[in-house]
């Protein structure tokens, strides 16, 4: 239940724009993603980066459109 309440929290992010970045991990396993949550973990806004399996990284983006030059992708 914890890691569906991340992916949401990603999901929501990227719906409001709020993702700085997100990293790719070479090898295929998965992905980071650094988002700006308005609560945290302590009721402040802080960056928090988030790491999950490929197919959850995927999950987390389907549906949306990115646009390469508001968006910091590493690869």
């Amino acid at each position: 239940m914890e890691n569906q309440r991340r992916i949401t929290k990603v999901r929501e992010a990227l719906a409001n724009g709020r993702v700085s970045a997100v990293e790719f991990y070479k090898d295929g396993s998965g992905a980071c993603f650094q988002y700006l949550d308005p609560t945290g973990d302590h009721g402040c806004p802080c960056t928090m980066a988030s790491s999950f399996k490929i197919e959850e990284a995927l999950e987390i983006i389907s549906g949306f459109r990115f646009k390469q030059h508001e968006l910091k992708t590493c690869f």
